[in-house]
């Protein structure tokens, strides 16, 4: 009985060993649970964390992106307006332009026609004052023609010297000019020679001849356009011509003439006529 006592507190101590280690696992088994519980709350607050902060980048992404999107719309709208403001100012400029290139074409365009009126009218007043001084230079010429045919003009001044009036001295041919601007004068310095009047049908042509030239230069002063232009032209003509020569020269031409040089020259003065009657009728038709 004693020693089944001593079995079973034996038993008993050994139990009660086993208990405290039971008892010292569990509360290092605790430990461990707690411990492990700290750490999973530490990461799940870490996750939580992270989660959050993810969430966040994200919206601040999204939210940058949209804000870049609208800009670029803006931006895009803007440079629209501004493109479609510079088309429409670049259009009405161009209209502008348009505008004052046809207003300048149709002024243009008067002028012109005012100015081809001017000149077709200035150009008909011309050829009828050229026309009515060649056909008064062609009379005077023939006029002339007539007086000097076979006739001696040395004969004719010596007679016309015995009929000089006494106490006049008569004409020296030093006093004569040297070249006549038209017929007129020449025939003037033939008469002068010979003592003789002009006639009141000659005196009345001459007066008609400088009526023309008068009318003549007045066109040209009150019109510089095609008159000038003309009258420009039958100058640089009239100065490849050779000028008008004095009696002097005709006499002694005269008197040295042959036949044959007298007959040539009638056909050099066919020629004129002929050439002057085609400048003629080239400037009518103009």
């Amino acid at each position: 009985m004693f020693g089944k006592k001593k079995e079973l507190e034996a038993a008993i101590e050994e139990l009660k060993a086993k208990l405290s280690e039971q008892e010292a696992l569990n509360a290092r088994l605790e430990q461990a649970i707690e411990e492990y519980k700290r750490k999973e709350g530490a990461i799940a607050n870490a996750l939580t964390r992270a989660q959050s902060d993810a969430g966040k980048v994200i919206d601040e992404a999204n939210a940058e992106g949209a804000r870049i999107i609208n800009k670029a719309n803006e931006d895009k709208a803007a440079a629209h307006a501004e493109a479609e403001s510079i088309i429409a100012a670049a259009q009405e400029e161009a209209d502008k332009i348009k505008q004052q290139a046809e207003e300048y074409s149709r002024q243009s365009a008067l002028k012109a026609e005012a100015f081809m009126q001017n000149y077709r009218e200035s150009a008909s007043k011309l050829n009828k004052a050229l026309q009515r001084a060649a056909e008064t230079a062609a009379a005077q010429a023939e006029h002339f023609r007539a007086c000097i045919k076979d006739s001696n003009l040395d004969n004719e001044i010596e007679m016309a010297g015995e009929y000089i009036p006494e106490g006049d001295a008569g004409i020296n041919a030093d006093e004569l000019p040297e070249s006549y601007e038209n017929p007129a004068e020449l025939m003037r310095s033939i008469y002068k020679i010979e003592n003789r009047q002009t006639t009141p049908a000659e005196e009345a042509k001459e007066a008609e001849v400088k009526a023309e030239e008068a009318k003549e230069e007045h066109i040209e002063h009150a019109d510089r356009g095609p008159t000038a232009m003309l009258k420009e032209e039958a100058a640089d003509i009239e100065a490849e011509e050779q000028p008008m020569m004095t009696v002097n020269e005709i006499v002694g031409m005269r008197s040295a003439e042959t036949s044959e040089e007298r007959e040539a020259r009638a056909a050099e003065d066919r020629i004129d006529d002929a050439l002057n009657a085609i400048i003629d009728d080239v400037l009518q038709d103009s």
